[in-house]
């Protein structure tokens, strides 16, 4: 999936959900492309006692890595568990969009 339409598939997740997640980036790929980020609204805040967790996924090569990330974003949308949890998911699903060089290691 290109990072462009990656960003729109995050917007639609955050249209969905806009007390939660924010669409951001985190960097750029070699060809000048940024690298889209659902990051979660109180990721940054100080004073809370939410868990901060980071999902990285899609630094090697293989694209089925990002397929997995996906995933795992359509099981954290549909828990209900996790909307009334304290916890404060950010997902990078493709970290490596262009797939050039293997990030994994």
């Amino acid at each position: 999936m290109s990072p462009d339409a990656m960003s729109a598939a995050l917007q639609t997740i955050c249209d969905r959900f806009p007390d939660s997640w924010t669409l951001s980036y985190c960097g750029i790929t070699p060809a000048q492309q940024s690298i889209p980020i659902l990051l979660n609204r109180y990721a940054y805040t100080h004073n809370t006692d939410a868990s901060r967790i980071l999902v990285i996924s899609g630094l090697d090569t293989k694209p089925f890595d990002s397929d997995k990330a996906k995933n795992l974003l359509d099981c954290i949308l549909s828990e209900k568990q996790y909307r009334d949890s304290n916890w404060s998911i950010s997902v990078i699903p493709d970290a490596n969009p262009s797939k050039t060089f293997d990030l994994s290691s």
